[in-house]
């Protein structure tokens, strides 16, 4: 990863993801060398970034018996898990991030929701951005972006106009 040998037992990519398991599962072809076997011929791993690696390896393998990960580490965390369909790593995360940090974030709900495709975020984070006194803050918006900070406006404005359930407000969504 990114010039950076990184010496990890098999397991956990084996077991938590059919794209590994494929991969490690493939015979070579006669006088060739398997790939992952030696430090000569290891597993290229491109277009993933070191750190990101790193936050994974932290959950697969960590140090002390419950690392806390902050959401730069779980976008590490879900990006990969996504990349090499890890469903379990994936699920375990969700079941995490649905006990703390996320829910005080409602943006960061919306957002990661989207990013990944989990649509129970997606609709609680909308819900509190939509029926909450507070209006919307540049930091939100940002995280947002434009085209979803708009729409957020839009289903409060009817939100706040009728006074009917987030739900009527999300349908034109």
């Amino acid at each position: 990863v990114e010039d950076q040998l990184f010496r990890v037992p098999a397991y956990m990519f084996e077991s938590t993801s059919p794209i590994f398991r494929d991969m490690f599962g493939l015979s070579p072809g006669q006088g060739q060398e398997v790939e992952g076997q030696t430090d000569a011929k290891p597993i290229r791993l491109d277009q993933v970034s070191r750190v990101d690696f790193e936050r994974l390896l932290k959950f697969f393998y960590p140090l002390v018996p419950f690392p806390e990960f902050d959401l730069e580490e779980w976008d590490s965390i879900f990006s990969l898990a996504d990349k090499w369909e890890m469903t379990d790593v994936r699920l375990r995360a969700i079941k995490i991030l649905d006990k703390y940090d996320i829910s005080s974030h409602p943006e960061y709900q919306v957002y990661y929701g989207k990013k990944y495709n989990y649509g129970a975020w997606i609709y609680n984070g909308l819900s509190t951005l939509i029926t909450r006194t507070a209006e919307l803050t540049e930091e939100e918006g940002e995280k947002l972006g434009m085209k979803d900070t708009v729409r957020c406006g839009r289903a409060r404005e009817r939100y706040l106009a009728s006074g009917r359930c987030v739900d009527n407000c999300m349908s034109k969504w």
